[in-house]
Formats: C-alpha cells, structure tokens, sequence
C-alpha cells in the first residue's frame, strides 16, 4: 500500500476542503483530527485549546497515532500537530505528507469571519506570521512535498496532490491502485489506471452493478487482437456479451457507422440497463460513445482505451461524438462513461509512430496544467520512448490526473476546459486539409502547440526562449517531422471551423509559459496568418 496522504499546513490553508475532494476523489476514508478529537472530547476545538493548550497537544498526538494505524487514507491535521516530534515521525513513515502553504495575507483573509481561534486571537495577520516563522522547519522536515494553494482552486491543488501520488505509487511499482472520481453533474463515475487495470474490470462492473449484457464495441484492428480475450474474461465472470466492430480508422467516424451501431442495438433489442463497452482508441471511443449517448436517449457507457491519447483525453469527460465532411467533431454530445479502465500495459503493442503521436497529448497536459509532469517528460524522454512499463504507467496517470481535475471543474466546457484544446485549433486544421489519417492527431497537435507558441510569442505573452523549448521537448519525443505539403491559406480558413468559435471569432488557446496558457479571442488576423504560412513551410516537399 502506498501509506496515507496526511495534510498539514497552518490554518486557513485549505486542508479541509481539499482533503475532502483527495477523500472522494481516491475513494478514502477521511481522517479529519481536529473534528475526531472534537467528538471524542464532546467539546468544540477552540474550547480545548482555550481551557489548557499541553493537554490538548497530548489528546492530538494520541489521536494521530490512532489515526495512523487505520487503513490507508486522507489525514487532515491541526496547525499545530508537527509540534510533536512523535507525531512528525509517525507522519514520515511511509506516508505521503504535503505541506500545503500560502502567505500569512492570504490566509487571514481565508480565516476572517470564522470560527473562533484562540491562537490567533488580537491580530490574525500578525499571530499569522509569527506562528510561520515558528513552524516552518518543523512543517519543511515533516513534508514530502510542498504544494502552494495562494490564488489557486481546491480542484487544482487538489489536482496537483494526486499528481504526486500517482509518482509515489510509480516508485513503488503499484500502478494498478491509481483510481479516481471524476465529480459529473449527476453521479461521479471511476477511472482506474495502471500496469494491468484491465485484470479488474469483471470486478470493477460488479460493483457498479452492471449486470445486464454488454455490447463490446472495438474496431477491425483492435476486436481481433484485444476482443477474444476480452469477451473470453467477461463471459467467464458470468457476463452477457454482444459485440459490434467498425472499420478502423478516422475516415469511419461518421453518422453512418453510427447508424450501423443503431442497427447492431435494435436487433439485440437493447434496454437501459445494458452497457455499451468501448474498446479502442479515440475513433472507437467516440464513436461507441456517441451511439449510447442517443440510442433510446442513452445507454450506459464503458471506455475502455487501448491508445495514448484516449487513456489520457478522449476516454475522460464524456465528450463523444463524429465527424462531418466540414470538419472533426462538429457533431456530438456529453454522455458521461460510468467507468473508465486506463491499462497501460495494451500500450506496448502500439506501433511506434502511433505511440509516438499519443506522447504529444501527455506533453499538452504539462504544457497547460503541471509543472512536474513537465520536469519529468523533459528528464525521461529515453526511458519512455523505449516504453518502459513503470515510466509509461506513470506519466500516463499524472495525464490522466490534469484531465479529471481539468473536467471536474469545468465539465460541459463552457470556459476553463477549453484549454485542453491546446494545439488542437491548428492541428484540426492540419488534419483536414491534409486528408485525414495522412497527419496523425497526436503529430498534428504537435504543430499546433508549435504554431501556437509563435503566436504567443507575437503577442508577447510568452518569449522566444519558450518556444525553442517546447520545440525541443517535441522534438525530443520524435515529434515535429516534416509535414506533406499544406496550403496556408486553406489551414487558416479552417480553424474558423473549430467549435470554440464563437461570434464568428476562433478563441485560440497560448502559451503563457510553461504548465500555463491563456483563451483569448483577441488575435489579429494576420498573427494567425503568419503562423499558418509558417505551418505551410514546414512541408516535407
């Protein structure tokens, strides 16, 4: 097991609210010591720290070892429970413990109007910044990372912790335990990922009480290599399993393979408590997807991603749909899977230039929202392009970990998630006017983050040295080859396709720096201009 996940910090930091989300998110129990102790002593905190302070501190030390001895979870602590050299040594053996700090202004502002808090009684901000300079070696020596929360949402720092997890569990080589909720409008629904997931899905459905038939949906190239075995287990864990295959590829992913899908469900006579299984990639997934998000107004849906990019995009936020002759995705919906196995072990047998591709998605997600994902895609690219299981497994849940924080926060895409459309203005673009399946999605991405960042460049909201390096981790992963010959004219008119176009104006997402980018409309017209003549140029021919 991989310990606990203990919070310490000062008050107002946030450990209450986001230990709540680690809670539900990770589907841990939640250890709350200052409500614990409160409960035990019949008595509210302040009243206790009020009438005698020592005995206080020896109630907190006792009630953490109790808490530490418990089955694995989410430990909030008191401001003060590192006082005891006891108790930071019992936080430090084998526990994940982050130090979660913010300025002593913002947490006075946190604090103002709330409970009463003896020790910080007279002036707040001043008890504050006495109460940091106190402490903080003592929280420093205690920590196994430092996570600052000023200006910074309960879902992004949260985010942020279970990013770290997911490395502490890479370390331990016990990948398959990473799994997390992604809060939806109606009911949150799981998504396990790792080295081997796949084993528990029989499992995982039991428990979600999936128990009417199943319609295993994959595509000509993954239902005869994953299909068999997968129906095989299924069956055999007492399973109804139906199957239904498309033609490979993203020219397939039309309304008319859906109408082929429609076809498929009526003559199995399907009802609301069935499950549509998707098993693929992006193509299959959306396609699948969008199928039982409108057959008899929604079926339940499975995703299960054998691709890069799905295992960390696609298969994450319920957006499904297919393509018109127009332009990708243009229609579509939200239809919520109610469970998400991410096995990382399929990606093995992915062909390199697809793996290859599918490693841009994983750079995008640290380009818009983690810093050390990163730091660790600029210090690995070796260890993950040779597709060393425990490396892979690991990226893979930090990407995973960007996209459900990222979705939870915004989940029908009315502002926020738009970021995760970094690069994808242009490399839609790009895969329209090539041909699609001429440009893989991944390899065009990557030339729409490049193109991108010029414009950024441009409009100053990055510089010249940030795009040289992105383009060198790019490049780095074996990305940003040469392209077939493109028209810049006709890449510039089709970005005004692109769904987040609004009012007639494409909103284009760019890079502020690193782990930071920015939604803004305001782009002149020949800013884009020169980025689609620089993307034309960049042609093989």
């Amino acid at each position: 097991m991989s310990g606990h996940i203990a919070l310490i910090g000062l008050s107002g930091s946030g450990k209450s609210s986001v230990g709540r989300l680690l809670a539900d998110a990770l589907r841990r129990p939640l250890y709350d010591t200052d409500a614990l102790l409160a409960e035990r002593a019949g008595r509210p905190v302040p009243e206790l720290l009020r009438e005698d302070e020592a005995r206080f501190r020896a109630l907190e030390e006792a009630l953490l070892a109790e808490v530490l001895e418990q089955p694995c979870g989410v430990v909030t602590t008191g401001g003060g429970a590192i006082l005891s050299a006891r108790s930071r040594e019992r936080l430090k053996d084998g526990n994940l413990v982050i130090w979660l700090r913010a300025p002593a202004s913002t947490l006075a502002e946190r604090l103002e109007g709330g409970e009463e808090r003896p020790l910080l009684a007279g002036d707040v901000l001043s008890r504050l910044k006495a109460l940091e300079r106190q402490r903080r070696d003592l929280y420093q020596e205690c920590a196994s990372a430092v996570v600052d929360t000023d200006g910074r949402s309960v879902m992004d720092v949260s985010g942020e912790i279970l990013g770290l997890h997911a490395a502490r569990l890479a370390g331990s080589g016990d990948l398959a335990e990473v799994s997390v909720t992604v809060p939806a409008q109606t009911a949150g629904y799981p998504v396990v990922c790792g080295h081997g997931a796949l084993k528990g899905l029989p499992e995982y459905l039991g428990h979600l009480d999936m128990r009417g038939r199943l319609v295993l949906c994959s595509d000509s190239n993954v239902m005869p290599l994953r299909g068999e075995r997968l129906t095989e287990a299924l069956r055999g864990a007492g399973f109804r399993v139906e199957r239904w295959t498309m033609p490979a590829g993203e020219t397939h992913k039309t309304l008319a393979t859906v109408a082929d899908a429609y076809g498929t469900f009526a003559a199995l006579r399907l009802e609301r408590a069935d499950v549509v299984l998707a098993l693929g990639g992006g193509v299959v997934g959306d396609t699948a997807g969008f199928a039982a998000a409108t057959f008899m107004r929604g079926l339940r849906l499975v995703q299960v991603p054998t691709t890069v990019v799905a295992q960390v995009d696609s298969a994450i936020g319920g957006k499904v749909g297919v393509d018109l002759p127009e332009g990708k995705n243009l229609v579509g919906a939200f239809h919520q899977p109610a469970l998400v196995v991410a096995d990382t072990a399929l990606l093995q047998t992915l062909p390199e230039r697809e793996w290859v591709a599918g490693l841009a998605e994983v750079i995008k997600h640290g380009l818009i929202r983690d810093r050390a994902l990163l730091d660790r895609l600029a210090s690995r690219p070796a260890e993950l392009l040779a597709r060393e299981p425990l490396a892979v497994a690991e990226i893979v849940a930090r990407a995973v970990l960007v996209k459900v924080a990222v979705v939870a926060e915004d989940p029908l895409e009315k502002g926020l998630r738009r970021i995760l459309n970094y690069g994808h203005t242009f490399g839609h673009a790009i895969e329209r006017v090539a041909g699609y399946g001429v440009v893989l999605h991944g390899e065009a991405v990557a030339w729409g983050m490049a193109a991108a960042a010029r414009m950024g460049a441009a409009l100053g909201l990055c510089d010249q040295a940030f795009v040289a390096w992105q383009d060198d981790l790019l490049r780095a992963y074996g990305l940003l080859r040469p392209l077939p010959a493109l028209d810049a004219a006709a890449l510039l008119s089709a970005t005004r396709l692109d769904k987040k176009s609004a009012g007639g104006r494409v909103s284009w997402i760019l890079p502020v720096r690193g782990a930071e980018v920015r939604i803004t409309a305001d782009v002149p017209e020949e800013i884009a201009a020169e980025a689609a003549r620089w993307l034309a140029g960049a042609s093989a021919t």
